[in-house]
């Protein structure tokens, strides 16, 4: 079983970040320079960008690691959020 996590982080709180945050943001920037790599072991399973918000989530297969974050009406990030959680659509080998 696969318990899904989540962590985030508010600029303005002084950049308090919590260890799981911290966890969470290397696992996103491994999966994403994986993706780009010839092996290709993860891909880019969504993005989307708006004004006010910008989501990426990169998946294995068997997990997906989601980065989602919230502007303010100056383009200045207000929330920063990082999830992993089991892929939904698991890939039969």
């Amino acid at each position: 079983m696969i318990t899904p996590i989540s962590a985030s982080f508010f600029p303005q709180d002084d950049d308090f970040k919590t260890d799981e945050y911290r966890l969470l943001n290397m696992l996103h920037h491994m999966a994403g320079s994986l993706a780009n790599s010839n092996k290709k072991d993860w891909w880019l399973k969504s993005t989307a960008t708006f004004n006010d918000y910008v989501m990426t989530t990169w998946s294995n297969g068997i997990v997906d690691i989601k980065a989602q974050t919230w502007k303010d009406y100056l383009g200045n990030p207000v929330e920063h959020i990082y999830s992993m959680y089991k892929c939904e659509e698991m890939i039969d080998e």
